[in-house]
């Protein structure tokens, strides 16, 4: 097997290294259960919970060429991982393929590593780290990748994905909408996918018929974002993330300030207020 870490733009494979992962084990996601006390009434009623994080353990030794290579290996080893979160990544099999999946992590614990008594060139140890920013397994690719060059089982696309059941031609996130009349976005993970915890950027461009307003609604949850001036046909509206933009300059003081997110599997959409419209999501699939 290899890990993969991508760390300020930069890719380094374990197998590049004189270190070699044993195995690549990924918990469950930490919960947490909140609710509230009612008094003269027994137990707590249950609200919901929110997912925290998770750890991820790599089991792993390396052996130098001699004995003094142990301090050089070590000393590299700790360097890789300072304070910044990054991305890891698994390939399961000897060949290196990647499973498409990453996580973003830092490290969460201390790192020991136990010197073989016998042979000192020889050291073994484990890496804990603990997700950051989003408990869950991001693609490695987005959208638009596949809106590009289409959808290949490859080092970024595998099996588990969520694309099983799908034809592939069915996969389009580029639309040319009418107004009133639905299209669909497929979101292949089993996670929510929302514009304030996690990538997506929706642009809208090429609007004819917008004399008062615009609207995108995603009739599969409800959600919706609606620009409260007419758009022209010459304006490109993008919802980046929380950040709304026309035309390069920060715009949400025109709009409802509502996003759409996108729930897990088919999403039916439809735009209102308008004649026509070209619209484009871009976002990566997230995994339990």
């Amino acid at each position: 097997m290899d890990v993969l870490v991508v760390k300020d733009g930069k890719q380094l494979k374990f197998s590049e290294t004189p270190i070699v992962p044993l195995r690549f084990l990924v918990s469950s996601i930490q919960q947490e259960d909140y609710g509230k006390r009612v008094e003269g009434r027994a137990g707590i009623i249950h609200i919901g919970f929110d997912d925290v994080s998770r750890k991820i353990q790599i089991p792993f030794f390396f052996k130098g060429k001699e004995e003094f290579d142990f301090p050089l290996i070590r000393d590299e080893l700790f360097s890789l991982f300072g304070k910044e979160s990054f991305y890891i990544a698994e390939a399961p099999d000897f060949e290196g393929n990647f499973t498409g999946k990453q996580y973003q992590v830092k490290i969460s614990d201390v790192i020991d590593m136990d010197q073989d008594e016998l042979d000192g060139r020889i050291a073994q140890g484990t890496l804990v780290f603990e997700t950051t920013d989003s408990p869950y397994a991001q693609s490695i690719l987005t959208t638009q990748e596949i809106q590009s060059n289409g959808l290949t089982i490859d080092k970024y696309w595998d099996f588990g994905m969520g694309f099983e059941t799908v034809d592939n031609q069915e996969l389009i996130y580029n639309h040319k909408a009418v107004g009133e009349q639905s299209f669909h976005v497929f979101n292949a993970g089993n996670v929510e996918v929302h514009p304030f915890e996690s990538y997506l950027k929706l642009t809208i461009k090429n609007v004819v018929g917008s004399t008062e307003m615009f609207q995108i609604t995603n009739m599969t949850n409800g959600s919706r974002a609606r620009i409260s001036v007419p758009v022209a046909k010459t304006d490109v509206w993008t919802y980046d993330g929380p950040n709304i933009i026309r035309n390069l300059v920060h715009a949400a003081k025109h709009t409802r300030k509502n996003f759409i997110s996108l729930a897990p599997g088919w999403n039916t959409f439809k735009v209102y207020y308008c004649d026509s419209a070209d619209v484009s999501f871009d976002f990566g699939f997230l995994y339990r």
